[in-house]
């Protein structure tokens, strides 16, 4: 059956207002998921902050630290157990969103951890628990060894040092920012970079 003019016009024009919601929606989209997408400036506000609660001994056969890290454009504190006889595996014990970025984290001598937001401090338990709050600053544990990193061409050489003396030395393609004792025989450490850490044997 033949289509007449009019009937080509109508099938025409309901195909332009088919195709003009099409676009409106993918429009109203496209605005709605950039709105909804977290931004980059948003994401770098949450600091990657790590600590070491438990260093392997003869009564802990292995580490275990505690982490502020991103996830889903939110600050969450995590715990670990770093796993040695598994490679090193880091098996969450918990970890719970926060309400707001912290500033500090620091690791206490009960082996659970102060999280510092501005000028409250709580106390967490490696299962984060809370023990208590705080309006002072918690004493920090002093370290033995300090990390020199120098910069050449190609990588950066990571010095450990103490008391003067070199501990060991590594090359690394990322600049190191920080290194923690993860075993009280000084073999095992946590080298923690800007947003990732990694574990070396020296």
């Amino acid at each position: 059956m033949k289509e007449s003019r009019k009937e080509r016009m109508v099938r025409f024009g309901i195909l332009a207002v088919v195709i003009s919601f099409t676009i409106y929606l993918f429009t109203v989209q496209f605005s709605m998921f950039q709105q909804a997408s977290p931004t980059e400036d948003n994401a770098t506000d949450i600091p990657f902050l790590v600590e070491v609660l438990q260093e392997k001994d003869e009564n802990h056969a292995n580490p275990i630290i505690s982490m502020v890290r991103e996830a889903e454009n939110k600050p969450v504190l995590i715990s670990y157990e770093i796993k040695i006889e598994n490679n090193f595996q880091f098996s969450t014990i918990n970890a719970i969103e926060l309400q707001e970025n912290p500033t500090r984290l620091l690791a206490d001598e009960s082996e659970g951890v102060w999280l510092g937001m501005d000028d409250d401090w709580t106390l967490f338990t490696e299962e984060l628990e809370i023990v208590t709050n705080s309006k002072n600053v918690p004493e920090q544990k002093e370290q033995n060894y300090e990390m020199v990193v120098e910069e050449t061409e190609s990588y950066f050489l990571m010095k450990i040092m103490k008391d003067g003396e070199l501990l060991f030395q590594k090359n690394f393609q990322e600049q190191p920012l920080s290194i923690k004792r993860l075993s009280i025989t000084e073999d095992l450490w946590l080298v923690i970079f800007n947003n990732d850490v990694t574990v070396l044997f020296s």
